[in-house]
């Protein structure tokens, strides 16, 4: 068995990391800025340690330190923030004696940089969104807007891009006006540039999950996004397991293989509604939100990519169980709360989710299918749900009457 060092536990796919490796009998050290962390308190955490991600080159120190501190075999990061951070500090794939769970530098820059992957992508034949990439600020925006015209999507190349050695978050951002869009993109670093707008896709959102040894895929894995938070389009909040439909799998076997990709990578479409055809949206080269669902529905990603990078037999691609649902429980809570109150969010709404009636939102969320699980809520790993319960409560007590707990 393996000593993994689980990096960054206050995200949910740290807890389902952790969950399934402590399952498969290795030892799970977590990491996170802040203690306690929703992994840090998994009864398959053995260990914690305060790590923050604030520059890159005083994260290495700490995480090399940590490693021989405790004799790591692997390291998994799990945010865009410190898979961004170790790859660029250690981009040899190894750390001391211990392995790294990512792809090359070279292999995550081409797939994760927004503007390059797309012009990519379509020469391989996938569907793309009509898109403008615009590579400095001013008048070139509001030129691509009225180009691909509005409502559109405004995205930075990158999700996380490096200030002075200090990674910084980037988000998706809608417009459905110049003015929207001057507002939108304001506070935009110089470094988020290049920017691509693009039109908007209206449908659900598709996701193909896989893990590749660089040539073959060892396992796959496919879901279909039910809701989502923000409601604009966000992190799925509640999802289905469905069969990979086989020209997405076959184009994104096509994607991971051009550039030797070795590891787990979200491939995530969006199928409008209007044509029925899946758009290319962007590509995850880490473990994603809904990483339990996948487990719950037979494919454990985060136990068979350690298999492969400690050589283990490979045995076969696994099966998995279809019309699996789970819910982000406190995700779909916010979903509710801001559909419920109208917040300015719902202005960037699809159009089919603009005219529906409160008590239909109400009746959906609340309603329970049989077989439905909550994420964050095991029976057997029990604490995670109500520490985030606790948490939350925290947050709303201080919003409201500015006290704590």
């Amino acid at each position: 068995m393996a000593r993994v060092l689980v990096v960054d536990g206050q995200h949910r796919s740290a807890l389902a990391v952790v969950r399934s490796l402590g399952r498969a009998g290795h030892t799970c050290i977590v990491t996170a800025p802040e203690l306690p962390a929703i992994a840090a308190v998994s009864r398959y955490c053995n260990e914690v340690h305060t790590l923050e991600f604030g520059y890159c080159a005083v994260a290495a120190t700490r995480l090399r330190a940590l490693i021989d501190m405790q004799g790591i075999d692997i390291v998994v990061p799990i945010s865009d923030k410190a898979m961004t951070c170790v790859l660029r500090d250690f981009p040899e794939g190894s750390i001391g004696r211990s392995k790294v769970a990512a792809p090359t530098p070279a292999a995550y820059k081409a797939l994760s940089d927004k503007s390059q992957l797309l012009i990519h992508a379509e020469s391989l034949g996938f569907a793309i969104p009509n898109s403008v990439v615009v590579n400095e600020p001013g008048d070139g925006l509001f030129q691509a807007a009225e180009t691909v015209g509005y409502p559109c999507v405004i995205k930075p190349h990158r999700s996380v891009v490096l200030i002075g050695g200090r990674p910084q978050r980037l988000f998706v951002k809608f417009a459905t006006t110049p003015a929207d869009l001057a507002e939108a993109t304001a506070s935009l670093p110089e470094e988020a540039f290049p920017v691509l707008v693009q039109e908007r896709i209206i449908g659900r959102g598709e996701g193909v999950f896989l893990l590749s040894d660089g040539q073959n895929i060892r396992a796959s894995f496919a879901h279909t996004r039910l809701r989502e938070y923000p409601p604009s389009g966000g992190a799925s909040t509640y999802r289905e397991s469905i069969e990979v439909p086989p020209n997405l799998l076959s184009l994104s076997l096509r994607l991971l293989q051009s550039v030797c990709w070795e590891g787990v990578a979200m491939v995530e479409f969006k199928r409008s509604a209007a044509s029925g055809e899946p758009y290319l949206m962007e590509v995850n080269g880490r473990f994603w939100g809904s990483l339990q669902l996948a487990v719950d529905a037979g494919v454990d990603f985060p136990r068979m990519l350690i298999d492969m990078l400690l050589k283990r037999p490979f045995m076969g691609t696994p099966s998995y169980r279809v019309g699996v649902r789970t819910r982000w429980f406190w995700g779909d809570f916010e979903y509710l709360w801001t559909r419920l109150r109208r917040q300015r969010q719902n202005l960037h709404l699809p159009a089919d989710e603009k005219g529906r009636g409160r008590w239909n939102i109400l009746r959906d969320v609340l309603r329970v299918r049989r077989g439905e699980r909550i994420e964050e809520l095991q029976m057997s790993d029990p604490m995670p749900f109500f520490f985030e319960l606790r948490r939350r409560a925290q947050r709303l007590r201080k919003k409201m009457f500015g006290a704590k707990l």
